[in-house]
């Protein structure tokens, strides 16, 4: 079955959209500066724990409600991966952020929600996916080739992974606990940069109106923005997962405005 039965049109789906941004800023700046201690009845915050206890409960029961009936896959999919972040959210208050790191979880849940909502958007716009062009697979390119520079080097091809090594480092820092490792080596690029291209190549399928994916980069980053400060002022360790999901949003969210920003081709001749 194809047909939405809640974001049914193209005003819900923005507001479906604004409120996952909105919620993922707010779990971003939760896991840059918060650290939540298990919920305790005999705790000094007891009433305001209470409080955020049966928030997190109505908005899961809500969701939830919301899952069971919905009836396309895009719409499971949407209310699902809500749901399951506002049961992390349910179980940050309650054990505490330590146990199963419950608000990275939902972090990662609000982003895929996110690209979820936006491509419901798509659907209920006036735009179109745009044709398939070659420059799609620039960013995938980059990507694989950052990926093969730890193979190169650590497989006697040393001219050529230096070689595209050095490429990279005009764009990238390179330091290697920031990037992930594979083939005995580290990727050429950061956990962040790799997210961007990926994220760029995903972005480029994809059409919305330009206010809409101006907003979405600018809160893309935001939220990349918080992460690095945060990071800087020494309120967090070192994130490659965080930084992945940041950069991928990033990505995606740059290249979705440029593809916006592209008139549609017709087919029409003049």
């Amino acid at each position: 079955m194809d047909r939405f039965a809640i974001i049914n049109n193209r005003k819900r789906a923005i507001i479906a959209l604004v409120h996952s941004v909105f919620f993922l800023g707010v779990a971003g700046v939760q896991l840059a500066i918060s650290h939540a201690a298990a919920f305790s009845i005999h705790g000094e915050k007891r009433v305001s724990g209470t409080i955020l206890l049966a928030i997190y409960v109505i908005v899961t029961t809500v969701l939830l409600v919301l899952l069971a009936f919905s009836q396309c896959a895009r719409e499971k999919l949407y209310f699902a991966f809500c749901a399951a972040s506002a049961g992390f959210g349910l179980v940050r208050i309650l054990l505490g952020d330590p146990v199963l790191h419950a608000n990275i979880l939902r972090v990662l849940l609000l982003g895929c929600a996110v690209v979820t909502g936006t491509i419901i958007l798509h659907e209920h716009s006036e735009f179109r996916r745009p044709a398939w062009n070659w420059w799609t697979l620039v960013p995938l390119l980059l990507a694989g080739a950052a990926m093969a520079v730890p193979y190169f080097l650590t497989h006697g091809f040393l001219t050529i992974g230096l070689a595209m090594q050095r490429g990279f480092a005009l764009v990238c820092h390179q330091r290697p606990e920031r990037s992930f490792s594979l083939f005995g080596g580290s990727v050429a690029v950061c956990s962040r940069c790799l997210g961007i291209y990926l994220g760029a190549a995903l972005g480029l399928m994809f059409r919305t109106s330009r206010t809409i994916a101006l907003r979405l980069l600018i809160a893309a980053a935001v939220l990349n923005l918080l992460d690095a400060g945060s990071e800087l002022a020494g309120l967090h360790g070192n994130w490659l997962g965080v930084r992945f999901a940041l950069g991928l949003a990033l990505g995606a969210t740059g290249a979705m405005l440029i593809s916006s920003s592209m008139r549609p081709v017709s087919n029409q001749t003049s």
